[in-house]
């Protein structure tokens, strides 16, 4: 779940603390790119891991959990007290912010906030992403098809990598790559 801006932090930790969880028990975890996560075990199946994206700073919360009812019950919660943005509005946000200076972000947030299982509107609007002519965009769409080791994005990776003329998105891509080779996708 993808949080508003503005969203009040202290309004997360409320929400995980009324689904049981306790600060007495919370994880915190610093990732390189400055994202930052919070995780917080509910009960002995349930964790809330509250988090910012170091590149978008947008927030996100995600459920995680073996036992599916309490996973869609507890992001049922989660989405009553917080409101968070529906995949819909991101998926909205990233083509009105196509081509402008929100671009970027708007594909990290769009990726941050995909299904478990993407769909083709995801994977068009990253393969759009992958081929624009803004260097920070393919950059951007380039983190978002790490997020999803997904097959349909190694061409187009693969040409990012070998020929991209920023340096810095070529290293992105190479290093995604590398990665897709580590799940056994190159």
């Amino acid at each position: 779940m993808i949080l508003r801006e503005g969203q009040n932090p202290e309004d997360v930790e409320e929400v995980i603390r009324a689904l049981g969880g306790s600060e007495d028990t919370r994880v915190v975890r610093e990732f390189f790119g400055g994202r930052r996560e919070v995780e917080w075990p509910i009960g002995d199946d349930l964790k809330l891991v509250q988090g910012e994206d170091g590149t978008s700073h947008c927030r996100y919360v995600q459920v995680l959990g073996d036992d599916e009812d309490d996973v869609l019950a507890a992001i049922e919660s989660c989405e009553e007290s917080l409101r968070p943005w529906s995949y819909e509005d991101l998926i909205r946000f990233y083509d009105l912010a196509s081509g402008s200076e929100e671009g970027p972000h708007a594909v990290l947030r769009l990726a941050l906030g995909a299904p478990p299982s993407p769909d083709d509107d995801f994977v068009a609007r990253v393969l759009k992403s992958l081929g624009s002519s803004d260097p920070e965009i393919r950059d951007a769409g380039v983190l978002a098809a790490a997020t999803y080791a997904l097959s349909a994005f190694v061409p187009r990776l693969s040409e990012l990598a070998s020929s991209d003329a920023d340096p810095e998105v070529r290293d992105t891509a190479r290093a995604t790559l590398e990665a897709y080779a580590g799940a056994g996708l190159t």
